[in-house]
């Protein structure tokens, strides 16, 4: 299940030195310097002052790499990964026999998106602690989410011969089949997990989705239906120094989530801005609000809260992305441009501010510096759903269908990419348009097999 939404703010490139040089070798007598908390910009009272109280405890006691450990459970509780995986990586440098330590920096950098450091940091766990079911477990995660498919199937199958009453390990076993198009070989290894945890939501949503696979539509429906939603539940007594309750905010955010998708958008602009008065400082929050304040009509509301925002974080990438398709919507080119230029200043090695770049460019009708543009965007992040969206609709205007399709089935079949449902509607649209109907029944399976026969019924 999703976490409770905290403040995630981080200096990257501050952490991200802070990390490596944690991780060198060096000096017995070197002491690292905890994360600075105020770099974290404004956090609420409670928050401030539990981060404050553990950094002081490790500032006064620097070679207790305990209390390393402990403030990145302080910042993990918080969902600030990047600090905690800071935090984690001293002291399973200097703690090197437990294997809790790297298991948490595994964590936490998979919470950052970074599936490649969190398969590092889960095999140095491993290699202290080789009986611990849930690090198998996690390890397929992550190596089924880049697509490394035999590797997947390899750590699930660990998981599963050293816990074979979890439910969750066959479910993964399940999950490589089906990206394998095995739907058969799925069929028995969902019905293991189930026989296990026959209520459990999310082995109903996998059954019913390969039961889709194998043409049983009649009897997927009432699984489907049961699962839409859910989220995996994994057994690991090793997370519980980092469980927390649901807070009132998180009651809020998701009051405010339903309300919106129900088209209630004063409701949820009302609890969203209920949730930041409760934590002031944010950035994610004012942002959420801004989109569904425009969602709303409510242009002029949300262009001030996005001005507002920006004051206190100038080179925050999304705001600045906002904030230029914002001044596009109005036409302010030259305002546009200058939250464009900010953006790519601020952010030069992400895609994003090259995505807006295209299609301000589009908009003037320079066709072919705006296809450069967004080419450069899938240089700068070759996993980007979005990057090869905008090139092939930039293809597309271009009159170029063929060329469109091209780029996004070179993305489709890049090993560990994983497609946006939009991005899945652009290439079984395009595929429609080109009469290649042939190739329309594996991308229907693998999308379905991704967001569910809800989101893409045959």
């Amino acid at each position: 299940m999703e976490m409770p939404l905290r403040h995630k703010l981080i200096l990257p490139g501050l952490l991200l030195a802070t990390l490596l040089s944690s991780c060198q070798d060096s000096d017995s007598g070197y002491v690292q310097t905890p994360p600075e908390v105020a770099a974290l910009g404004r956090l609420m009272p409670s928050i401030l002052e539990d981060l404050n109280q553990a950094t002081e405890k490790v500032v006064s006691d620097p070679k207790n790499w305990d209390l390393w450990a402990q403030l990145g459970v302080r910042y993990e509780v918080h969902s600030t990964y990047g600090p905690a995986r800071t935090c984690y990586a001293v002291a399973a440098k200097h703690i090197p026999e437990n294997p809790r330590w790297p298991y948490r920096a595994a964590i936490v950098s998979g919470r950052l998106g970074d599936a490649t450091a969190a398969l590092r940091w889960i095999d140095r766990s491993i290699q202290l602690d080789a009986a611990y079911p849930t690090s198998y477990y996690r390890k397929g995660n992550w190596l089924l989410e880049l697509g490394r498919l035999d590797e997947a199937r390899d750590a699930y199958q660990k998981a599963a011969d050293l816990a074979p009453k979890q439910s969750e390990t066959w479910a993964g076993l399940a999950r490589v089949a089906m990206q394998a198009d095995q739907p058969d070989e799925a069929l028995r290894q969902i019905k293991k997990a189930r026989k296990l945890s026959s209520s459990d939501p999310y082995l109903h949503l996998l059954f019913g989705i390969i039961l889709t696979q194998l043409g049983r539509d009649s009897e997927a429906q009432v699984h489907l239906e049961l699962g839409q939603g859910s989220s995996p539940s994994v057994t690991d007594p090793w997370s519980r120094v980092v469980a927390v309750g649901r807070t009132a905010e998180h009651d809020l955010l998701e009051r405010g989530n339903a309300m919106e998708a129900k088209g209630d958008f004063s409701g949820a602009i009302r609890a969203y801005r209920e949730v930041i008065a409760r934590r002031p400082g944010e950035v994610k929050m004012p942002l959420k609000l801004a989109r569904t304040l425009l969602r709303a009509g409510r242009d002029d509301e949300s262009m001030k809260l996005v001005e507002e925002t920006l004051i206190e974080y100038p080179t925050h990438l999304d705001l600045l992305m906002f904030y230029g398709a914002l001044l596009s919507k109005k036409n302010d080119m030259a305002g546009a441009w200058d939250a464009c230029n900010r953006a790519l200043e601020a952010s030069p090695d992400r895609p994003d501010a090259y995505i807006l770049k295209s299609s301000l460019l589009a908009r003037e009708g320079k066709i072919q510096e705006a296809l450069d543009a967004a080419t450069l965007a899938v240089d700068k992040d070759p996993s980007s759903s979005r990057a090869y969206e905008v090139l092939a609709q930039r293809y597309s205007a271009a009159k170029q269908p063929w060329d469109a399709v091209r780029v996004l089935e070179t993305a489709y079949k890049q090993d560990g990419f994983k497609p946006s449902a939009r991005f899945y509607r652009m290439l079984m649209d395009g595929l429609t348009a080109l009469k290649r109907q042939d190739k329309l029944p594996a991308v229907l399976q693998r999308a379905q097999a991704d967001y569910g026969t809800k989101a893409f019924p045959k």
